[in-house]
């Protein structure tokens, strides 16, 4: 066999071996997960370093590259919202212009994100417990009861109750989205969806008027305030990502860039919208109406 012959067989070895015969995609190397690491890696550092002052306010006249500004607030934060960017952009891609998001695939995203869910659901779960477990063996530091001793609790019936009705209108608002979108009913789902964005960017505000009323509410003054405020902020935090999840899935939606058969980043935000909505009300039945309630134990 001559060596002609012998690179031919390797050529078509490679070309045999390129072909896809099976209906999973295969990820291609990509910088976006080693990009977003580090920079991830970048952000934590330096807000840590800023708890802890490691970063002197520096200011060479008023140079960008020098400033400790930059340096320590925008550019990690730059770093992390541009790499997700980007590897978003080159995700749908691959499904949109490619037609490399198969239904083995759908099926495999569908399934990694009802992991992450379950891992939210777990993390609010050790959170519910560490609330529970602070109040039903309240320390002598505090009194032996629970809210502690001479601290005001917020009124479980004003913004609570508020932010408990704007949540569940959008559950109603995004299931009448994702329905009229199965229906074929554009302009209704459109609405919907907005709706719902709405309705997201009204809790925020909400939350954030609660915080800001509360003067002399301090995550550091005890343990209920720790726990209250990691709860609460926690959950704000993922309404948040849950509505930037849904104004994506908006602008793609104007973007025409879903079908009937094609449509899972606004399946999955769908799912984690739901998520927000059910961990609120635990948020709010645990840490606001029964956390709230003054009670006494005398356990030892």
């Amino acid at each position: 066999m001559t060596s002609i012959q012998v690179e031919r067989i390797l050529n078509k070895l490679k070309l045999e071996l390129k072909k896809q015969h099976h209906n999973f995609y295969l990820v291609e190397a990509s910088p976006w997960p080693f990009v977003i690491s580090w920079a991830l890696f970048f952000f934590v550092l330096v807000t840590v370093g800023n708890f802890h002052d490691w970063f002197p306010s520096i200011d060479w006249k008023g140079s960008l590259i020098f400033n400790s500004l930059f340096w320590n607030k925008f550019l990690p934060l730059f770093l992390v919202l541009a790499g997700i960017k980007y590897w978003a952009e080159d995700v749908i891609g691959i499904g949109l212009f490619e037609g490399k998001q198969s239904s083995n695939v759908n099926a495999n995203y569908k399934m990694g994100f009802f992991l992450f869910i379950v891992s939210e659901a777990v993390f609010f779960l050790g959170i519910f417990w560490a609330f529970i477990h602070l109040a039903i063996v309240p320390s002598y530091v505090i009194g032996v009861c629970w809210p502690p001793r001479g601290l005001e609790t917020i009124d479980k019936f004003l913004v609570p109750v508020c932010n408990t009705l704007v949540l569940l209108c959008s559950g109603i608002s995004i299931t009448w989205s994702h329905r009229a979108f199965l229906e074929n009913k554009r302009e209704d789902s459109l609405k919907g969806l907005e709706i719902t964005v709405i309705l997201g960017i009204v809790f925020l505000l909400l939350q954030f008027l609660e915080y800001k009323g509360q003067d002399s509410f301090v995550i550091s003054s005890t343990s209920y305030y720790s726990a209250f405020y990691f709860a609460t902020g926690f959950h704000g935090f993922h309404v948040f990502i849950g509505t930037v999840f849904l104004i994506i899935s908006l602008q793609r939606f104007l973007n025409n860039e879903y079908t009937q058969e094609k449509h899972i980043w606004y399946e999955v935000s769908i799912w984690y919208w739901h998520f927000v909505d059910i961990i609120w009300l635990f948020v709010y039945l645990v840490i606001y109406y029964w956390g709230g309630e003054p009670r006494s134990f005398v356990w030892y």
